[in-house]
């Protein structure tokens, strides 16, 4: 393979978190779909496993010389019911995001993608205007805010950006 410069102020990256890395999670609405076989790939998402595989995986990123990524928040994951959040996998979150710092990656957090957890689509979903209140609950969350704002000493001051709502 031919190697190529890119422009300096361009950067590579790549894209973590989601259903498309993590795989299917119980609960969790395209989890739930797939689970179902309604997808012939069902089992390409199980293989992804990204969840489980997280430092194999960002090690594989850095050594490829991928200097920043896309970090998908996952909320079906993070606030699995409506009044429950997974303090497990939101200390994974942070211990990942701390990771791919260490070894010099920039992080750029998606904070809403197309995963929005079970609880909030049987209530309405977006197209039920009061319920981006839900989704205010979540950004304002102790342990969130620990990973999305930049101060000094917490993984926000880690991160190089954020996308409000992707897709």
């Amino acid at each position: 393979m031919e190697e190529f410069d890119l422009k300096r102020s361009l950067l590579l990256g790549s894209t973590l978190g989601g259903i498309c890395s993590d795989g299917v999670i119980p609960g969790h609405p395209w989890g739930n779909w797939i689970a179902q076989r309604r997808v012939r790939e069902a089992e390409a998402f199980r293989l992804a496993d990204h969840w489980e595989k997280w430092r194999k995986d960002d090690m594989l990123l850095h050594s490829m010389g991928l200097e920043c990524c896309r970090f998908v928040l996952d909320w079906a994951r993070l606030q699995p019911e409506q009044d429950w959040f997974d303090d497990e996998a939101i200390a994974h979150v942070r211990e990942e995001i701390l990771y791919l710092r260490a070894m010099g990656v920039r992080v750029a957090l998606v904070l809403q993608e197309c995963c929005d957890p079970v609880w909030f689509q049987k209530l309405g979903g977006w197209g039920k205007a009061d319920n981006v209140n839900f989704f205010l609950h979540l950004l304002t969350h102790p342990q969130i805010v620990a990973i999305i704002h930049p101060v000094k000493g917490v993984v926000g001051a880690q991160t190089r950006g954020w996308v409000n709502i992707l897709e």
